[in-house]
């Protein structure tokens, strides 16, 4: 196998990339300061407005603001991609590994470093056994590719047998 495409990645790829992470995380920590703001009124009322009921009320009420005000702080962080990450790149997949260069960089890993594959609508995220991320676009990639590739996946273990990677 040896499917090789040149592509600049743009800043709306990014974005779609972290997408279903960003709505995990921020979801929780929308729920966190939720719990917080509802907890405030309740330890004031328990507390009958006095003592330390009333300052842990407070002290809830402004972890919960500051809670939400590092989410936001973070998620416009995370739509815009690292000086260097939209310039072209070279993405070349064989039996091997997984090659991704640059003028300036490369990088490499082999299949048997990696822990698992997330197939995404706009690219496919490996995780290597260390926990870092490699991402490869799918939207250079004709159906043939997609399909030995995907048959590449299922054969190494890495995709479920019989899961085809379609586009969504």
């Amino acid at each position: 196998m040896r499917i090789e495409f040149t592509v600049s990645r743009s800043q709306e790829y990014f974005s779609a990339l972290v997408r279903p992470d960003v709505r995990r995380v921020t979801r929780r920590g929308v729920l966190q300061a939720a719990a917080a703001f509802v907890a405030a009124p309740l330890l004031v009322l328990v507390s009958e407005g006095e003592g330390v009921g009333t300052a842990l009320g407070i002290l809830c009420v402004a972890a919960a603001a500051g809670l939400l005000l590092r989410l936001r702080r973070c998620v416009r962080a995370t739509h815009v991609p690292p000086y260097g990450f939209t310039s072209p790149r070279t993405w070349v997949i064989t039996d091997h590994g997984l090659d991704s260069s640059t003028d300036l960089t490369r990088l490499w890993w082999a299949w048997k470093g990696l822990r698992d594959v997330d197939v995404r609508s706009g690219a496919y995220v490996f995780r290597h056994k260390s926990g870092a991320l490699f991402d490869v676009p799918r939207a250079p990639m004709t159906p043939s590719d997609e399909a030995e590739l995907s048959a590449f996946l299922a054969d190494a273990g890495l995709l479920p047998k019989g899961a085809i990677a379609t586009r969504a």
